[in-house]
């Protein structure tokens, strides 16, 4: 979404700011045009890549691993500890905080 309502934005700006006069219909219109164009490719295009992920490999993890963290699954390392529970860190860490 925020690449897309950017884009959309300098697209539109392109034309705002362009050489001559500023909102001209025609300008603006293939501005518009284009930002059509975009969404009408890119959303089908991300809409059936993301549904063969999700049938072949998924794109979710499971509950536990969503809860303890991909950080400390995946590399072993916990990424944020200050917004993790209390009773997900060892308590060697716990020790740490308190001083």
């Amino acid at each position: 979404a925020v690449h897309g309502v950017c884009g959309a934005w300098g697209t539109l700006a392109a034309g705002m700011f362009s050489a001559g006069d500023m909102f001209n219909p025609s300008v603006m219109g293939v501005q518009m045009i284009g930002i059509l164009a975009a969404f009408a490719w890119t959303f089908p295009v991300a809409f059936l890549a993301f549904s063969l992920i999700k049938k072949m490999v998924g794109i979710r993890v499971n509950g536990h691993l969503e809860a303890v963290g991909l950080d400390l699954h995946e590399h072993d390392n916990r990424a944020y500890p200050e917004f993790l529970p209390t009773d997900f860190l060892p308590t060697d860490e716990l020790a740490l905080e308190e001083v």
